[in-house]
């Protein structure tokens, strides 16, 4: 009887570690899905933003956009250019005649 009993303990202790494996093994499977659901997720998540984003910026609207405000830069250059040029000549001219004054002041007291 003693030797059935250490038997029947000893069975039931290899149950314990059979199940505890197989749950242990069945945790680790069900772990490794999820998180493979999960990064599949984040990364679909991702993708489509990008997608999202870019579509965004090569749409047609968003050409015509950046088209219009790189001629706004353009022409904001070309006029301030232009403005500069305009007002170096304005002063080189009123040199001139200040100058041409000051000469002729000088020939009418000789």
């Amino acid at each position: 009887m003693v030797g059935k009993k250490m038997f029947r303990q000893k069975q039931e202790l290899a149950a314990i570690r059979i199940q505890a494996w197989w749950r242990k093994t069945k945790a680790r499977i069900w772990y490794r899905l999820i998180k493979e659901v999960r990064i599949t997720a984040a990364d679909k998540i991702s993708r489509a933003y990008r997608q999202w984003k870019l579509s965004r910026a090569l749409s047609p609207q968003t050409v015509k956009k950046t088209k219009h405000k790189a001629a706004v830069i353009i022409q904001k250059y070309m006029r301030g250019r232009y403005a500069r040029d305009c007002a170096i000549q304005k002063l080189s001219a009123k040199r001139i005649e200040s100058n041409l004054a000051y000469f002729e002041q000088l020939k009418r007291k000789i």
